[in-house]
């Protein structure tokens, strides 16, 4: 695999939608505005108050101290080995993990297990979030997780010496959009069998879209089925529903001091006799799930 760099970079990351993030008034959240194109806002910017360093570093070391923790991270190395059946990770992308610097985000319980599992697999680590503080992003270096330089998903991250599918690469993603899942497994579909993914359950994932048929102000939300999207002419989501009916999954126990962290989610992966799903190799265009990711 190629190496990417550990920049201190800021600039224009493309690979997420991120909904602009105010100071809360009253308890209530902002609201995600639309334009006149209609054309969910995605600018990105970052959290108004800088937590220093000393301050990141207390709250994840508190972190990864943490008895449960450290105790749940040793399940889902469990679950990865059943997953890796002798193979060995080449690398770990982490998606979508978001802020971890204060101990309340998920994130920072999230990224505590991900060091558990760079620091039991000894592989590279690279980091794929647009909403970092430049603090954040220091601490990440300093702790010799790469900042990912890509600016989409469909980018495949499996070499070409990974052929004999001996060597795996991890997309460790709690909680992202369909969207990004789906976007991962179109990258990677000619080696779907080199790559697991931990993230939301695909076999029991709440298909739920935002669209527009008439104009922006007349949007709704309502829920999509299987048998819907399928049918659907866009078929925005068909190698996320391909990969769903072969992939093999392992559920991730219940963190019972956190429920939230990693609610719902699951290892996938490809038995070595299983089919690989035929997927198109049309590039995925959102229209359903833009709101999730930008390609």
């Amino acid at each position: 695999m190629t190496s990417e760099t550990c920049r201190d970079a800021s600039g224009d990351d493309e690979q997420f939608v991120v909904v602009k993030r105010r100071r809360k008034k009253n308890g209530r959240l902002p609201r995600v505005s639309y334009g006149k194109s209609g054309k969910i806002a995605t600018t990105i910017c970052y959290p108004m108050d800088q937590v220093s360093m000393e301050r990141i570093e207390m709250v994840m070391k508190n972190a990864c101290s943490n008895t449960e923790l450290i105790k749940y991270s040793q399940q889902i190395i469990a679950l990865l080995l059943k997953s890796l059946s002798g193979r060995q990770l080449s690398s770990i992308w982490a998606l979508g993990l978001g802020s971890f610097s204060c101990s309340h985000y998920l994130g920072c319980d999230q990224l505590a297990v991900l060091l558990e599992l760079k620091h039991y697999f000894g592989c590279e680590v690279y980091f794929q979030e647009p909403c970092l503080t430049k603090m954040e992003k220091h601490w990440l270096c300093n702790h010799a997780i790469c900042l990912s330089e890509t600016k989409d998903l469909l980018e495949c991250r499996v070499s070409g010496d990974d052929n004999d599918n001996e060597n795996i690469v991890l997309f460790y993603a709690p909680h992202c959009g369909h969207a990004v899942y789906n976007s991962v497994i179109y990258a990677h579909r000619k080696k779907l069998k080199n790559i697991i993914i931990a993230g939301n359950n695909l076999h029991s994932m709440d298909l739920t879209a935002r669209y527009s048929e008439l104009s922006p102000n007349e949007c709704t939300v309502r829920e999509c089925n299987l048998k819907d999207l399928k049918n659907s002419d866009l078929n925005e989501l068909e190698a996320l529903l391909l990969y769903s009916k072969v992939c093999t999954v392992l559920e991730f126990p219940i963190f019972k001091s956190n429920f939230a962290v990693f609610n719902d989610t699951a290892v996938h992966f490809l038995l070595q006799n299983s089919q690989v799903p035929k997927i198109s190799e049309a590039k995925p265009k959102y229209r359903l799930f833009r709101h999730e990711i930008m390609i």
